[in-house]
Order: C-alpha cells, then sequence, then structure tokens
C-alpha cells in the first residue's frame, strides 16, 4: 500500500477563560457554541470508574494534537506558532508559521502569510 500512514492519539487542548491555564483531555461541543474540555484522571482509556472533570474553554483557543513532536519532545498542537528548517533550504528555509487542521485534505499544515504556500506536516 503506498503512501504513509501515521497513528497518534487523539487528543484536544484549550484554555480556561477564567484562569488562563490550558487543559487537555477530549473535546465537548454544545449546540450553544459553548466548548469544553473533559480531562480523565486514569491514563488507561476512559472506565466507567474513573473521575471526570469538565472545564469550559475559549472556542479560539481549542486545537487538536498533531501527533508530532519537536526536536526537544515537545508536542506540537494545532494553533502552535513553529519555525521548521528545512534541509537544502530555498523558498522554505525557516520558515515561521502557524499549525492548521485542514479539512478538505485531511491533514496538518504549517505556513504563513507572507506569501509562502503551506507546508503539510505529514
Amino acid at each position: 500500500m503506498g503512501g504513509r500512514s501515521m497513528s497518534r492519539e487523539i487528543k484536544f487542548r484549550g484554555r480556561n477563560p477564567n484562569n488562563g491555564q490550558w487543559k487537555y483531555g477530549d473535546l465537548i461541543q454544545y449546540e450553544s457554541g459553548e466548548v469544553a474540555i473533559l480531562n480523565r484522571f486514569s491514563k488507561h482509556g476512559f472506565e466507567a470508574t474513573e473521575i471526570c472533570y469538565r472545564t469550559i474553554a475559549s472556542p479560539e483557543t481549542v486545537g487538536q494534537y498533531t501527533g508530532l513532536k519537536d526536536k526537544h519532545g515537545v508536542e506540537i498542537w494545532e494553533g502552535d506558532i513553529i519555525r521548521i528548517e528545512y534541509p537544502g533550504g530555498g523558498d522554505f528555509e525557516n520558515t515561521v508559521g502557524r499549525v492548521w487542521w485542514d479539512e478538505d485534505e485531511g491533514a496538518f499544515y504549517h505556513g504563513n502569510d507572507q506569501g509562502r504556500p503551506p507546508k503539510r506536516l505529514w
């Protein structure tokens, strides 16, 4: 089978509007437009006996984990601003830009508004 296949953990983050803290977990979207992050205390997957809590998040701060980490092992999230150094330089050398999800392509991209085309992360 051609192409790359990548398995990744599906998780989200969002910033609590009351205290500015990031919360990590599953995303809940309500009909009202409000969003929340559902966080579990267990790292073994959801179980009926687990204690969960929900934190309201500012919708503009919600992002999904890309499944990628930077050279220091830090997770890269949708909405992060990152710098990518491309081998061989060219037009993409040391590009700084935001990470976003393209629904039509089903992939995360990196780019900015400086006239350079966006680059697919994976």
